[in-house]
């Protein structure tokens, strides 16, 4: 398993924990863009080292070709000096060398190809930081007009359980009450000089009116 397999599980792992004690999906989006990009940053470090040596090695290739190359020109001028035992020690050290420069280009091969591997797949956890990124402004407006209408709704829930009333049984109560009072009325005492102002009233208005009366004869 690789480097970067394992950060991503172990990190996974981490995040779904987190998550479940979270109840804010707008939190959760921040969480996991958190450990997603401590992910990416932890495989690139993780992996610089070795990516960073495919340099190394190429740079060992290239010494190794110009030495193969010094060696051709050995084996040649040893040879145009009927030196043979020289050209021939000279052919051996470069097929030790063709060898080793063989050995070479395969262990840089192998490493570019996890190199690109690697490249990849934090290539693609950037990508989904990036998405998420930009998903989470959308998704935290949505979160925010869902929760006031919840809000709102809940509201008019406790108010409409609480308003359930009837008003014919409000007039009822009220009809009762006036009843009630007008039946207090009948069993009022009359005061006596309240009678005689009544009495002294009912006369005054007879006599204005017998003197209007009068006027018309």
């Amino acid at each position: 398993m690789g480097v970067f397999t394992r950060l991503s599980n172990i990190l996974s792992g981490k995040a779904n924990k987190v998550l479940d004690g979270l109840e804010n999906p707008i939190e959760q989006i921040d969480v996991a863009i958190r450990n997603r990009q401590t992910a990416v940053d932890n495989a690139k470090r993780e992996s610089a080292s070795f990516i960073g040596s495919i340099n190394e090695k190429r740079r060992e290739v290239n010494e190794l070709k110009s030495t193969i190359s010094q060696y051709e020109e050995g084996i040649k001028k040893a040879l145009s000096n009927n030196d043979e035992e020289k050209a021939t020690k000279f052919l051996v050290k470069k097929k030790d060398l063709d060898k080793k420069l063989e050995s070479l280009n395969i262990t840089i091969e192998k490493i570019s190809t996890s190199a690109n591997l690697v490249k990849e797949n934090i290539k693609k956890l950037e990508n989904e930081v990036e998405e998420l990124k930009s998903k989470k402004s959308e998704l935290a407006a949505r979160y925010s007009t869902a929760e006031a209408q919840a809000k709102v709704n809940e509201i008019l829930t406790n108010v409409n359980k609480d308003s359930n009333i009837s008003i014919d049984d409000i007039e009822r109560k009220i009809q009762e009450k006036e009843n009630y009072a007008n039946g207090l009325e009948s069993f009022k005492e009359e005061n006596p000089e309240d009678e005689l102002k009544s009495y002294l009233n009912e006369n005054s208005n007879s006599q204005d009116l017998k003197s209007e009366l009068d006027k018309y004869r």
